[in-house]
Formats: structure tokens, C-alpha cells, sequence
């Protein structure tokens, strides 16, 4: 692989790309938009691991649709993690898969959701890791079952960027495409799908061959095929391209060069619809070499880059190790972007309407950051959550809500569940430095924090 620090360039967005403000730059005449104050934004540890974590996904719960996460360590445990109303229930799954080895993050693990088996009613998870790619699937609740999709094990080289999504529109299902890195800087991309016959085999295609990418995306990025979704590949040596599957032309991938630009190369790479005012999706990607977030968007003369965030330090001191978008300000139109990077800072990115603007919004005790996921995690809070995690093993939430005395489950309201918790454990604190129930900090849960709770009930 290449070497940042042997590259003579410094940090530019290359001549022809569009570039927009970053950080905290003013605009003349844009409006005065206020970002979240850094006081508006609570942490708190919905889990603690026995080793480092690598991966955060999603998918909606099938009774209530709120969000199950799911999460994987080092070791190759997958956790599901559901918010029940009042605290979070925690189960290691039976599935496992491979672990992610002794070079962590530097392996680029990845989690992904589709529906790649069309006899399971419910959407799968696809995890790479080491080298292998694996799909879990819950054909009835709570029966949890893994099926090896890609296997390199034995291979020199690297797996990247495994992701699920609808390729083929003629599909059923949905499909997955990743990355085998060869020797010598050079990498396959291949198609994968489960057959329609009953041997239960999976079918691969190479439909990429060119520098090593790091990472992947599916979704709708090219407006001269609208309703269609083309794969995004980002390379470590700084070209992003777009495949497009052409299924009524058997073998043809025809590959598209959205931009380059070595300084900025690509680690993690998404397609969002992050500004509604403006037609089609976006691509937002985390940097590599420097930790920043980028943004691109289909134009008049092709796709215009934006550098909207620089998070500093020189060019391959740190890495934006992971990026999510979602709608965390209800009040904003576009959506959020959230960073975060190898040094355990997590950084938040808006767009007012004329620029945009960021900043570091937390930073982890210890320990770097390697996953980060948005979502409605507590659907009794307004606006969604963050959630981040990383080398120390804790899943954070991250969120706006003004704590209320009295909310000790923490679902913005104070009720029944909260009443339990602080009658439960009713009497002196057996660690005054964690106490939640002990609302006026006197080292004792009694009437007075009774009184407390009663007077937010609601």
C-alpha cells in the first residue's frame, strides 16, 4: 500500500471542483444560522464491551420499527442492542463470524443491511471481516443463523468495503458487491448474489478491476438513470469511481471517473439525499490521510467536490475513520453529518442554507473512534441519536435532550419506569460518584428525590 507521508502534495481540491466553506467560515450575506452549542449535546454509555468495537448497523424492529443496533468487536461477537422503552436490552447472538484481526480498523471492517436472501422475510446483516464475508439472517425471532457468502481465507490480500443493496433491478433480492486487494496496489470488485436454485450457492462476477478501493456504496447517483442505483468505489490512491450495472448487456460494467485527488482520498464512503433543495442524492466521504468529510454531487460539467469539513493535524496524522448522515436538527432542512475520526473526536457538520458549518462536538475519554450511526434509537425524543464507538469497547449515545430530574431511563419523560428505578434503589448510595437516582446529590435516594421525580411527572 502506499505511503502518505512520501507524497510531495499539499491539501488541495483539484483545479475544475467546486469547493465550499468549511469549519466555521463566514459567507458575506449568508443568514445567521446558529449550529448546536456544544452544551446541547449529552453523553451517555448504553454498553460497555469486553474488547474493542468495530462496527455499528441498523435495521427496524419488526413489531415496533424502532431501531434494533446491532454491533461487532474484535473477536467476531455480534451484540443486538434494542431500546425497550426504558432501558437497553443486550444479547449476544448465537451467529458469529470471523474476527477482525490483530490490525483492527487498518482491515477496514464493514456492516451492511439488505434482504440478500429472498427466503428470509426479514432484511440479513453483512459482515466483513478478515477475510471473509458473512450474512446473518433470523429466519424465525431469536433464531439466528450465519451463512458464509465470500471466502478468501488461504488468499494474500485484503477484503474492503462489503455492502448490500439493489444492483440489478431485475433482482428480487438485493445483492452485495466488496473488494479483494490483490498485490501491487491493485483490487477486484465483485458482484455476489444468492442463485435462485435450492442449493443455497452464491454466484460472483469481478465487475471492477483498478486501484485498491477502500470502500463502497449502493444508491442513486447518476441522473442519467434515474430510478437505477450504481455502485461508488473509493480508492486509498485518490480516484472515486461509478459502475454501472447494464443487466440487458451480460458482462458490461461500464466504469465512470467521478474525480481524483490523492490528498483526499476516500476511507468511507455513503450516498445520501443530505440537501433536498437540490435534485438527487449526494455522496459524502471520510478522508483517509487527513481527517476531513468531503461531499459530491452530480453537476453540469459532472460531479463538483466540496471540501465541507478539515478537522486538522497534517496530512496522514489522522483518519476520519467513519461518517453517517441523519436528521438529528428537525429544524434544518438538509441533513447532518457525522464524523469521527482515529483519535476519538467526534465532529458534527451543517449546512444553513449558504454554507456549511462544523466543529468537534465530543471527544472520547480514551482510545480512538471507529463507528458512528444515526438514528431514532429513543422514538419518545425529539430528533434523532448518535451513536459512536470505538477502541475502548463503550457505545455512547450522543443526543440534544435536555436531561430532566427525574428521566432516569433517559426517554424524555418521567413515568412508571422511573418511579421503579429510584425506589429500587432507595436508601444510602452505594457509589455516591454514580447514583442516578439520588437527584439532589445529598448521597442518599429518599423523599427528596421522590419529590424530585414527582414534580417533572410527564
Amino acid at each position: 500500500m502506499s505511503n502518505p507521508n512520501t507524497n510531495p502534495h499539499r491539501y488541495f481540491v483539484p483545479a475544475g471542483l467546486v469547493s465550499a466553506a468549511c469549519c466555521m467560515a463566514s459567507v458575506a450575506g449568508a443568514p445567521d444560522v446558529q449550529v448546536f452549542p456544544e452544551e446541547e449535546f449529552h453523553a451517555r454509555t448504553i454498553h460497555l464491551a469486553e474488547s474493542s468495537v468495530f462496527l455499528l448497523g441498523a435495521r427496524p424492529h419488526e413489531q415496533t420499527g424502532a431501531p434494533e443496533l446491532f454491533a461487532v468487536d474484535g473477536d467476531g461477537t455480534v451484540l443486538r442492542l434494542v431500546f425497550s422503552g426504558s432501558s437497553w436490552n443486550i444479547e449476544t447472538l448465537a451467529a458469529s463470524v470471523e474476527p477482525v484481526g490483530p490490525t483492527g480498523m487498518a482491515s477496514r471492517p464493514t456492516i451492511s443491511i439488505g434482504n440478500v436472501l429472498p427466503e428470509v422475510p426479514r432484511s440479513e446483516i453483512v459482515i466483513q471481516t478478515g477475510m471473509s464475508v458473512s450474512v446473518l439472517s433470523e429466519h424465525e425471532p431469536g433464531q439466528w443463523e450465519t451463512h458464509l457468502a465470500a471466502d478468501w481465507d488461504g488468499y494474500v490480500g485484503l477484503l474492503w468495503g462489503a455492502r448490500a443493496g439493489q444492483i440489478n433491478m431485475n433482482q428480487p433480492q438485493d445483492e452485495i458487491f466488496y473488494l479483494y486487494e490483490a498485490v501491487l496496489d491493485f483490487s477486484n470488485g465483485l458482484y455476489l448474489f444468492r442463485d435462485d436454485d435450492d442449493d443455497g450457492d452464491w454466484s460472483e462476477t469481478i465487475i471492477y478491476s483498478a486501484e485498491v478501493g477502500m470502500d463502497s456504496a449502493i444508491g442513486d447517483v447518476n441522473p442519467a438513470r434515474p430510478g437505477a442505483n450504481e455502485i461508488v468505489i473509493t480508492t486509498e490512491m485518490g480516484p472515486t469511481y461509478e459502475v454501472t450495472p447494464t443487466p440487458e448487456k451480460a458482462g458490461e460494467w461500464p466504469k465512470r471517473l467521478l474525480w481524483d485527488d490523492f490528498d483526499n482520498s476516500g476511507w468511507r464512503v455513503l450516498i445520501e439525499n443530505v440537501l433536498p433543495h437540490q435534485p438527487g442524492n449526494e455522496i459524502v466521504y471520510a478522508t483517509r490521510y487527513r481527517n476531513g468529510i468531503l461531499l459530491s454531487h452530480e453537476g453540469e460539467t459532472g460531479h463538483e467536490m466540496q471540501s465541507i469539513y478539515d478537522g486538522g493535524g497534517e496530512l496522514g496524522s489522522s483518519q476520519m475513520s467513519d461518517v453517517a448522515v441523519g436528521d438529528i436538527d428537525p429544524s434544518n432542512a438538509a441533513l447532518e453529518i457525522v464524523g469521527v475520526d482515529s483519535s476519538g473526536g467526534v465532529h458534527l457538520v451543517q449546512f444553513d442554507g449558504a454554507e456549511w458549518n462544523g466543529r468537534p462536538i465530543w471527544q472520547a475519554s480514551s482510545g480512538g473512534l471507529f463507528a458512528v450511526l444515526i438514528d431514532d434509537f429513543v422514538p419518545t425524543c425529539p430528533g434523532k441519536e448518535i451513536l459512536v464507538t470505538g477502541e475502548s469497547g463503550e457505545i455512547t449515545m450522543l443526543s440534544t435532550h435536555e436531561p430532566v430530574p427525574g428521566d432516569l431511563t433517559h426517554d424524555c419523560r418521567v413515568g412508571v419506569s422511573d418511579l421503579l428505578l429510584l425506589l429500587d434503589t432507595w436508601g444510602p448510595c452505594n457509589d455516591p460518584n454514580h447514583c442516578p437516582a439520588d437527584l439532589n446529590d445529598d448521597g442518599t435516594v429518599d423523599v427528596f428525590d421522590l419529590l424530585i421525580l414527582l414534580n417533572n411527572w410527564g
